[in-house]
């Protein structure tokens, strides 16, 4: 597809990602009360094959571009993860931001201690938040897929986990339900923004390095999720009123560190209006003298689009699993 469509492609597949996770398990519920429990489980086991033979259509259906020349050869070369960390140090900080806000967010398991300390409130509060951090997302999701997103997509990526931080951190004050149920839908209208802007950023990369790097997130969000999940709710469980400002506090700091170094690599790539490169819009180029997968000098405007690649594949999928879905 055409790069000019990726944003609003990755809004509709994060949209329908957040309804899935909205409607499935209410479904799921009336589908109980219908049905045996065991014909349920069957029923499940179809979903997957409806899904296989749908990604089995969508594949005969794709074309991919032919190949020319050395060129076509050298954007399929697979770069090194550390060559492209390295040449794009922007996006290195926006992926370690990433593994960041997801092993913060890890707090949100002690909720309901939260909401029994500090509340006196039990599941019907805590069903009522993950409701109203959905609501906000959905509310929210329209808006990240059309607006027109900043050229540093890094520094935007990490200045929106900022946000985050100060939504989770502020969730210690609250001192009622609707308090509660306010801040809730403020974490849930960033979380569309987190999916629009890394996947837009990384799905501007050529083929083999966009895989790379997606490769490179999921790993960190993967290592970061599971060691979150073993240290957080336990260490945060004797005291769940603090755990909140600490961990938002903690992910405030390590975002907007994040996004005062992209501000300051676009700032020394691009020094004029007619910078002579975008060191935060990838392209690259094929193997010569330099290492393979450095960045290629581009003349014009210091914008995203400018050194984007002409055709792009948008694969939202591999992040939404990293975003923090129980908010």
């Amino acid at each position: 597809m055409d790069q000019r469509d990726v944003q609003a492609v990755t809004g509709l597949m994060d949209l329908t990602g957040r309804i899935a996770r909205i409607a499935g398990p209410g479904a799921a519920g009336i589908a109980l009360t219908l049905v045996p429990r065991q014909s349920l489980f069957w029923l499940d086991g179809a979903t997957f094959v409806v899904s296989a033979l749908a990604l089995l259509m969508l594949s005969g259906r794709i074309a991919l571009p032919a190949s020319r020349g050395g060129r076509a050869g050298a954007s399929t070369a697979r770069p090194r993860a550390r060559v492209l960390l390295r040449t794009h140090p922007g996006t290195a900080v926006a992926i370690g931001v990433h593994g960041a806000g997801i092993f913060a967010h890890a707090v949100a398991l002690v909720l309901p201690a939260f909401l029994t300390a500090r509340l006196d409130a039990g599941a019907a509060a805590y069903g009522a938040a993950l409701a109203a951090t959905g609501a906000g997302a959905l509310a929210a999701n329209g808006f990240a897929g059309n607006m027109r997103l900043p050229a540093n997509l890094p520094a935007f990526y990490c200045g929106t986990w900022a946000a985050s931080g100060i939504v989770l951190a502020s969730i210690a004050l609250a001192d009622s339900l609707p308090v509660l149920l306010a801040l809730s839908v403020l974490l849930g209208v960033v979380n569309p923004f987190l999916q629009v802007a890394l996947t837009t950023h990384l799905s501007s990369f050529p083929s083999a390095a966009r895989l790379r790097l997606m490769s490179v997130d999921l790993t960190v969000i993967r290592f970061a999720g599971t060691v979150s999940m073993l240290f957080i709710p336990g260490l945060a469980a004797g005291a769940p009123v603090a755990a909140f400002p600490i961990s938002g506090l903690a992910l405030l700091a390590l975002a907007l560190a994040g996004a005062g170094f992209a501000l300051r690599g676009r700032a020394r790539l691009c020094p004029g209006a007619g910078g002579a490169r975008h060191g935060l819009g990838p392209r690259l180029t094929g193997p010569g003298p330099a290492l393979r997968g450095a960045e290629e000098p581009g003349p014009g405007r210091c914008s995203q689009r400018a050194h984007a690649a002409r055709r792009v594949q948008c694969s939202t999928s591999m992040f939404s699993s990293g975003m923090p879905s129980s908010w």
